[in-house]
């Protein structure tokens, strides 16, 4: 048996097994298209935040992908009840744990700077005014 013979029969069947949601592939293009997107959303509110700007967009970002990891680690925790195999369950624990936490935990200081940001410049306008 070749080596190619071997891969296409034995490692296809023991990389998908009977059942699975998904196969080794899609897990791989899941984690190789929503783990960086997921840190490009964490950069853009965190540069947007620190420059003061996009409040709405910042918070937006934050609560869609809290929401977003909270259906990941939903069915990431189905799929691990379930039995299905590591290549099934991994993936959507890992970006909805990374995604609830990292988002969960920085939404309350971005609230506190874009209010530090409000109250400077209510308190800029008073200084002015007198």
């Amino acid at each position: 048996m070749k080596l190619s013979q071997f891969e296409q029969t034995e490692w296809a069947d023991a990389m998908t097994a009977e059942g699975a949601w998904w196969g080794n592939r899609t897990a791989n293009l899941i984690g190789a298209i929503l783990g960086p997107l997921l840190g490009i959303l964490g950069a853009l509110v965190g540069t947007l935040s620190g420059w003061g700007r996009g409040k709405n967009v910042c918070i937006a970002i934050c609560w869609f992908t809290v929401v977003f990891g909270v259906v990941c680690l939903i069915t990431g925790i189905v799929a691990l009840t379930m039995g299905q195999p590591y290549v099934v369950y991994y993936p959507p624990l890992l970006l909805g744990l990374i995604g609830t936490v990292v988002m969960g935990s920085i939404l309350p200081t971005i609230r506190k700077r874009f209010s530090d940001i409000e109250l400077r410049k209510m308190e800029s306008m008073d200084v002015s005014a007198v």
